[in-house]
This record gives C-alpha cells, sequence and structure tokens, in this order.
C-alpha cells in the first residue's frame, strides 16, 4: 500500500513539474536592429493552445511557433480575446502577413471560424499585437533572426 502511494505521489510530482514547465524565451531580431522577446511554442500542445485566453499581448513581445517540418502551418483564432498580426517564415525570411486578424464572436462554432495561412509554406510563425508589423514596417522578404 505505502508503494503504491509513494508510486503515485512520484508520478502526480513528474507530471505537474512537466506541464508546469515555462516555454523558452528568446528575442528575435527584425527590421532596423529591432529586437522583440518572443515565447518559443515547439509542442503540440503549446501549439494548439497559441494565445487562446490570453488577455493580451504587449508591443515588442510575441509568439514564435517553431516547427520541425516547413509545411502549410495554419492558424484559426480559436478562444482569441485579441487581434494579433500573424507572419509566415521560411529559411528565415518573411513570406506572408495577415494584419489584424480579429478575433472570433464568442458564440462562433469552431467549424466557421476563418482559417490563415492556406498555401502558405513556412518553418515558423509568429504572432504579435495587432498593426505590429506595420507600425515598425515589416514586409514580405524581410529576414528574421535569433539574436544572440
Amino acid at each position: 500500500m505505502r508503494s503504491k502511494f509513494l508510486f503515485l505521489f512520484s508520478f502526480l510530482f513528474l507530471l505537474a513539474t512537466i506541464s508546469g514547465q515555462a516555454a523558452e524565451q528568446r528575442k528575435l531580431l527584425l527590421k532596423r536592429n529591432l529586437s522583440i522577446d518572443v515565447e518559443v511554442v515547439t509542442t503540440r500542445e503549446d501549439q494548439r493552445m497559441g494565445l487562446g485566453n490570453r488577455d493580451s499581448l504587449a508591443n515588442g513581445q510575441g509568439m514564435l511557433f517553431l516547427y520541425r517540418n516547413s509545411g502549410e502551418h495554419r492558424f484559426w483564432m480559436k478562444r482569441m480575446k485579441f487581434a494579433i498580426d500573424i507572419i509566415w517564415i521560411y529559411r528565415g525570411k518573411i513570406v506572408h502577413i495577415e494584419e489584424a486578424v480579429p478575433p472570433p464572436s464568442f458564440l462562433t462554432p469552431d467549424r466557421l471560424l476563418p482559417i490563415y495561412g492556406s498555401e502558405v509554406t513556412s518553418d515558423m510563425v509568429l504572432e504579435v499585437p495587432a498593426n505590429y508589423s506595420t507600425k515598425i514596417g515589416l514586409t514580405i522578404g524581410d529576414t528574421i533572426q535569433f539574436k544572440p
């Protein structure tokens, strides 16, 4: 009985430790030597959640989705509470920007949510506050890189 309790306690502790791990924080170098702080998400679970259920995202901050394989990485705004710019990146260059993508009404069923990023090949996707890409002058072809 004691060994079962110890096993259960150890398992729950391990589970809490794993699920409580924070995403990696990095700096991305953008146009004109401007850098932003990004939360890097690499797991499917974190990527599925994205910025959903968060209240806001400050200027100078973003979420970067890193993928093992390049491909069509599509996004929707499920559980989003604020508008964002979505920036697709392939081999370090911006290939597509969706500006000021609005959050859906809470009454919108999942099956009716718009899908963004169809027919865009990327290996990274960056989400930043709405209109931030225009504010700092990001355009297709600009280089994005990790800041050392």
